[in-house]
C-alpha cells in the first residue's frame, strides 16, 4: 500500500464526533495521574535498546504461550505500543 494512496473513505457525522470527544474527556478524567513530561524529563527515561526489545519479546512470547500461568507480563508488553508480537 502506498502511503499518498487513500484506503479509508468515511465521513464522521458531528454526533459520532461529539460521542468520541466525550469519551475522550471521560478517560483522561480517569486517568487523573497521568502528567506531561517536559522534553528534561523524556531525556532521562530509559531508552529500550535492540537487546531489551529482544529481551522482553521473549518474554511475551513465552507468556503468550502460557496463558494459563497468567502472567503479569503479558499485559504489560501489550502497553508497549511498539512490540509487533513476532
Amino acid at each position: 500500500m502506498s502511503m499518498s494512496t487513500n484506503e479509508l473513505s468515511v465521513e464522521i457525522t458531528q454526533e459520532k464526533d461529539t460521542a468520541v470527544q466525550q469519551l475522550l474527556d471521560n478517560l483522561q478524567a480517569e486517568l487523573d495521574f497521568l502528567r506531561d513530561l517536559s522534553i528534561k524529563d523524556r531525556m532521562r527515561l530509559v531508552k529500550m535498546g535492540r537487546a531489551n526489545v529482544d529481551f522482553v519479546g521473549r518474554g511475551y512470547r513465552h507468556a503468550d504461550g502460557n496463558p494459563e500461568k497468567n502472567s503479569p507480563v503479558r499485559a504489560n508488553v501489550q502497553i508497549y505500543v511498539g512490540y509487533s508480537g513476532s
